[in-house]
This record gives C-alpha cells, sequence and structure tokens, in this order.
C-alpha cells in the first residue's frame, strides 16, 4: 500500500514574473511511527511495503540505520552488492520518467512498452545476487550479475541510441549538442527541444549541495521538526542528480556556462543513467570481498536514492525499535527555501503555457519522489 502522499505547487504570476510560490505537501512525515514497538526483524519486513517508490533505497538505509542501532558490523561484500540493487533501482526510476513523462513534455504520445522489463529489474537483480533476499542482518551473496546487461541493452537502444560507455566517452559540449540535434530518442528530442525553445538556462540558481552528513550529528537532530522541514548548520541544500554529477567534465562545462537551468539538469541526469553501467560493473569487482565495512553510528543509516540521500534514524529500547524516523530528499529539494523553489521563482515569461513547461521541466528534471500537481494563477 502505497502512503507517499503527493505534492501541489502553486505559482501566482504577476506581469509575466512567479512573484509568489507554495509548496504543500500532504505526505505522511511519521508513516514510520508503525515501526515503532516492533523488533528489528519485523521492521525490516514490514518498512518496503510502506513504499512503492525507491524501496530498495528504502531497505538499504533501513537495514544500515538498524545494524548500527545493533552496533552489528556489515561486510563489504554485502554493502557492495546492496549499493548495485540501489544503482538498479535509480537506473530503472530515471528510466520510467523517460518513458513515461518526457514524451508528454514534448507533445507527443507515450508509448512506454519498451520500459516494461525494468519493472522487475530490481528484484530480478536481488534474486540472482542473494540467495534469500538483501535486507536481513545476515543476508548471503551468490553474486550473478546478468542482469547488468539486461539494463545496458535497454539503455543503449531506447535511451542514448548507443551503448553507454560510448555515448560518455569524450562526452563535452560539442558532442552533446550533436546527440541533441542528431539523436531520435525521446530523450535526445527533449534534449534538442529544451536548446531550440531558449530555455536551457531557465530555472537557473547557485545550487548549494547537501554535504557529508556526520551521523553524530545527525542523530542529535533527528526530531519530527528536522524532518518535515531541514536544514543543516544554517543552510538548506538540494540533493539531486546535479549534486552527485557536478563534477562530471559537461555538467561542469554546462554550469560553467548557463548554470543550473533545465539542459544543465537533464544533461546531469542522463550523464547520471548513463554511468550506471560502469558503476555497476566496478561494484561488482567488490562481490569477493568478505572485509567488514564501515557501518554507521548512532542508529542512522544513509542510502543515495535515485532522487538523492535518504537518512533513516531507529532508536531501540531492549528488543524493539521505540523511534523510527525518516529524512527523504523531498524535504530537501522540495523545501519551501529549496532549489526547486528558487528555481521556479526566477522564471519570467509572458505565454502561461511555456512557463507551465518551463516549470514542469523543472520540477521533472529535480524530480519529487511523490506525485505533484502544478497549479498557476494570476495575481
Amino acid at each position: 500500500m502505497s502512503i507517499e502522499g503527493k505534492l501541489s505547487i502553486n505559482l501566482t504570476v504577476e506581469k509575466g514574473r512567479v512573484s509568489k510560490i507554495d509548496i504543500l505537501s500532504s505526505r505522511p512525515l511519521k508513516a514510520a511511527s508503525v515501526l515503532e514497538d516492533k523488533r528489528i526483524e519485523q521492521t525490516l519486513v514490514l518498512l518496503p511495503r510502506l513504499f512503492s517508490i525507491c524501496a530498495t533505497a528504502q531497505s538499504t538505509a533501513a537495514v544500515r540505520a538498524a545494524a548500527s542501532a545493533l552496533n552489528r558490523p556489515s561486510r563489504v561484500n554485502i554493502e557492495a552488492g546492496r549499493d548495485m540493487l540501489v544503482l538498479f533501482e535509480t537506473a530503472r526510476e530515471h528510466v520510467l520518467r523517460i518513458a513515461l513523462d518526457w514524451p508528454r513534455l514534448l507533445n507527443e504520445s507515450v508509448e512506454a512498452s519498451w520500459a516494461a522489463p525494468l519493472t522487475t529489474l530490481v528484484k530480478d537483480a536481488e534474486s540472482a545476487l542473494f540467495k534469500e533476499g538483501a535486507f536481513t542482518l545476515e543476508p548471503e551473496l551468490t553474486g550473478d550479475t546478468h542482469s547488468i546487461q539486461q539494463l545496458a541493452d535497454i539503455l543503449a537502444s531506447r535511451v542514448f541510441g548507443q551503448d553507454c560507455d560510448d555515448w560518455l566517452d569524450g562526452l563535452n559540449t560539442e558532442k552533446w549538442q550533436a546527440w541533441a540535434e542528431q539523436g531520435d530518442t525521446v530523450a535526445a528530442r527533449l534534449v534538442g527541444h529544451v536548446r531550440t525553445s531558449g530555455w536551457s538556462q531557465s530555472g537557473s540558481i547557485t545550487p548549494a549541495f547537501l554535504p557529508t552528513l556526520d551521523d553524530v550529528e545527525l542523530s542529535q537532530r533527528f526530531n519530527d521538526e528536522f524532518v518535515a522541514r531541514p536544514d543543516w548548520q544554517g543552510g538548506v541544500f538540494e540533493t539531486t542528480s546535479l549534486a552527485r554529477q557536478q563534477s562530471h567534465p559537461l555538467v561542469a562545462a554546462l554550469s560553467a556556462e548557463q548554470g543550473s537551468g533545465i539542459e544543465t539538469r537533464l544533461a546531469a541526469k542522463l550523464v547520471e543513467l548513463a554511468s550506471v553501467k560502469a558503476a555497476l560493473k566496478e561494484l561488482s569487482h567488490k562481490l569477493t570481498m568478505n572485509e567488514q565495512s564501515e557501518t554507521g553510528k548512532n542508529g542512522i543509516g544513509q542510502a543515495e536514492a535515485a532522487r538523492g540521500r535518504l537518512v533513516h534514524s531507529i532508536e531501540l529500547a531492549d528488543d524493539s525499535v521505540s523511534s523510527y524516523r525518516i529524512l527523504a530528499p523531498t524535504e530537501w529539494n522540495f523545501h519551501p527555501e529549496g532549489a526547486v523553489a528558487q528555481s521556479l521563482a526566477t522564471l519570467s515569461e509572458d505565454d502561461e503555457q511555456v512557463m507551465r513547461t518551463q516549470a514542469a521541466l523543472l520540477i521533472e528534471t529535480i524530480d519529487p519522489c511523490v506525485g505533484y500537481e502544478l497549479n498557476i494563477s494570476n495575481a
């Protein structure tokens, strides 16, 4: 059962400029409290049933928080296997948005049957990599990595029009522009449309990327107020594909040329997706490493989900969970002072439909964990 809720994003426009932004959320931020008074093993079974989106990243953060609360070490190969599953999930989430949402932004009909195999990709990968599931306190690896090629084939044929490694090889602004002009996938067409429409810089802000979050400091801050409206050392940060890919040569070049607008954010999303194949192969080399890995502290578990940094906090009383809280990336990125609000505030366009499309592009490239509705009204 999905309990994620949704966002209502309301823009007030005055003389062609956004003058006011209200982001309202029906997300049940205390939903994880249903896990309280449960034993850890029960909690790990129940948690993914609460979330229909990014359930693998949720389970990864949960099992890491549980191990931390119990002071139980993990192993390098187990964490590598879990990280692989999170990457599979990240790729699936990005591709589903490309298949289902990007055609609508181009006013094209949606034909997404080609993405159907991705709906079972993560479960298939988990069954191949782990004997009886990845999210127990003592999982066993099998190490079968055949799902990597299945994903790579879909990306090559449907998203990039060529092998991911070839697409990434020497990727600079000239190669990117040529792909956007000549590519025949929906991703290439959308980038080309943004460029020819003159929207590349729309929504550009000076981004503030979420830094490393210290487990001990996090545990001291992890109350309901922090989960609902987080800040860190006095700042509100974004945790997005752009934050993760900021140092890639193409993303860095576009950021320097035109800021963090729509085109740069699209590039970061696509660079991240193309990089998954190589990242999975790199992690697969760690599946034979049986050494202990570093664990979290103070009942904190973190995972880098498709839409950003995900943090779980578990407190125990005897053998049961006394407190369970989750900080999702949506609370950072769609914070009233966060990246989406800042980006939308820069929009200036007399044509309301154009403004609506630009706003939708910004929201899609930052990407909430839940559904949203966009409303535009005049002052």
